[in-house]
């Protein structure tokens, strides 16, 4: 495998597709985004959250702010990709998950991928929806069933969490945040939200084997 550290723009296609990933194909209403217009969408339902007196509260307020609503798609990634297996029939996949607390779902739409498709997946925790979330352990059982290594996604070094586990790498457990060091001067801090990549063992041991990153085992 080799890697190349530029592209050229001429050799990428982006097609952006207005679809969430999730563990079933449904539809879901959003909202336009308290925070700032270039930030997406919050969720009009919540899809972690069976709490029917917290969705009223959020359809009246938007009601009353005369917010607008979007439908948006819901697609098992396994399901979906069948439309454009003509066009990667022989490429890799690596996915990028950033969809508010249902990280996990969405892994659970695209499991039969894992096996020869998907190479990496790279997801984040939250604080804010560390109560909603599995424990990290759970996507670390389900990745591991496939032939993936789990790391901590550090500013310059991949710390491996998974042939060495402890509750200590879950922000959902720690209750002062998580605080890691390592050897040299590499630390993982108290953040408010902590990002991790699974890593197909051959990926693994080929990047580790060429340099390319700077692997903590």
């Amino acid at each position: 495998m080799k890697y190349k550290d530029n592209y050229e723009s001429s050799q990428i296609n982006v097609n952006i597709l207005h679809k969430g990933l999730y563990s079933k194909n449904t539809n879901i209403k959003l909202r336009e985004s308290h925070v700032d217009a270039d930030q997406g969408y919050n969720l009009f339902e919540y899809l972690y959250d069976s709490n029917e007196q917290n969705k009223k509260k959020m359809k009246t307020k938007d009601a009353k702010e005369k917010k607008v609503v979007n439908l948006v798609e819901l697609v098992k990634l396994e399901d979906d990709i069948q439309n454009y297996k003509n066009e990667i029939s022989s490429t890799k996949l690596i996915v990028k998950l950033d969809v508010e607390g249902s990280e996990y779902e969405a892994l659970l739409g695209m499991k039969s991928l894992f096996q020869h498709d998907i190479i990496a997946v790279q997801w984040e925790h939250h604080n804010k929806h560390k109560k909603k979330v599995p424990f990290l352990k759970k996507y670390i059982e389900l990745l591991e069933q496939f032939g993936f290594c789990i790391f901590i996604l550090g500013e310059e070094n991949l710390l491996r969490i998974d042939d060495n586990y402890s509750d200590h790498y879950d922000i959902k457990v720690a209750k002062n945040g998580i605080n890691v060091k390592k050897t040299g001067d590499y630390k993982i801090g108290k953040p408010k939200c902590m990002n991790y990549i699974a890593l197909k063992t051959d990926v693994y041991l080929d990047l580790k084997k060429n340099k390319v990153y700077d692997f903590l085992d």
